[in-house]
């Protein structure tokens, strides 16, 4: 009896000892901006690209910024973020929270940097509009660096990066291709007896355009974006369908089905 005694009183003297501990704890303080302005400077071997949002546009949620499928940051309005990719071809994501990506490529030379502002496009989704490349040692005196500049925009610090810079200087995308669905296939169709001749025909283009890159292509991603309307199953399934009809569609044209490989995107375009 004595011994259970002492046990307890052990056990609530740690458990005092541990809560007033965790009391004198300061309560951690994070700052969404700072107010670091961004450089001109560019590493060797490397490609700058700034992201920015403008005070005056785009109200309402973070925008998540990610490099091909890495996270970067989440744009709040009047802020930017500055970070560094290898100089090839990068798939450059921007999506607001629980909504649909637009797609855009960053492609330049080594040693540049890329001005990317986001914008609202004529079809009303989110899109990054390229202002410009420039060599870097030019940089201060362009209007690119000068609009973040200029507008007083805040570096953005409230999340982490999950950057993996050997996910952007790996495999190298030779090149891409993009292909609008409402080109390719009659609305809620995905055979190629369904496939349109004009998504026929640049399928042909791309193709042949293929064909001088095929000693360096050691795999072809297709990637299936899907009608408006439809639960997420079903847009899973006309994504699936529809990339598999692509993947045909290049094998008949020459592309070898060794080297093809789909990659779905179930995602719903919306206007």
């Amino acid at each position: 009896m004595k011994t259970k005694n002492s046990l307890l009183y052990s056990l609530i003297t740690m458990s005092c000892l541990y809560g007033c501990g965790m009391g004198k704890v300061p309560v951690e303080i994070w700052e969404d901006f700072s107010h670091t302005p961004p450089t001109e400077y560019v590493p060797p071997n490397l490609a700058g690209v700034i992201f920015y949002r403008s005070p005056d546009i785009l109200p309402g949620d973070a925008v998540n910024i990610y490099a091909n499928n890495e996270y970067i940051a989440s744009l709040l309005s009047g802020a930017y973020q500055q970070v560094a990719l290898c100089p090839e071809n990068q798939l450059i994501n921007a999506e607001y929270a629980k909504q649909d990506p637009a797609y855009v490529r960053k492609h330049n030379q080594g040693h540049q940097a890329t001005i990317l502002r986001l914008i609202k496009s004529s079809f009303s989704k989110l899109c990054l509009m390229r202002i410009m490349a420039l060599q870097y040692v030019r940089l201060t005196h362009k209007t690119g660096l000068q609009a973040v500049i200029g507008q007083k925009l805040l570096r953005q610090n409230h999340t982490l990066p999950r950057l993996d810079r050997q996910s952007t200087c790996g495999q190298k995308i030779l090149k891409q291709y993009t292909l609008e669905a409402s080109a390719l296939f009659k609305f809620d169709k995905f055979d190629y007896a369904n496939m349109l001749e004009r998504g026929k025909a640049e399928i042909q283009a791309i193709s042949q355009d293929m064909q001088q890159y095929m000693n360096q292509i050691t795999n072809i991603a297709v990637i299936g974006h899907t009608d408006p309307d439809g639960s997420y199953a079903y847009n899973m399934k006309l994504s699936r369908d529809r990339a598999d009809t692509v993947k045909q569609a290049l094998q008949s044209n020459g592309i070898n089905a060794t080297s093809s490989a789909r990659k779905d995107a179930a995602k719903t375009n919306r206007s």
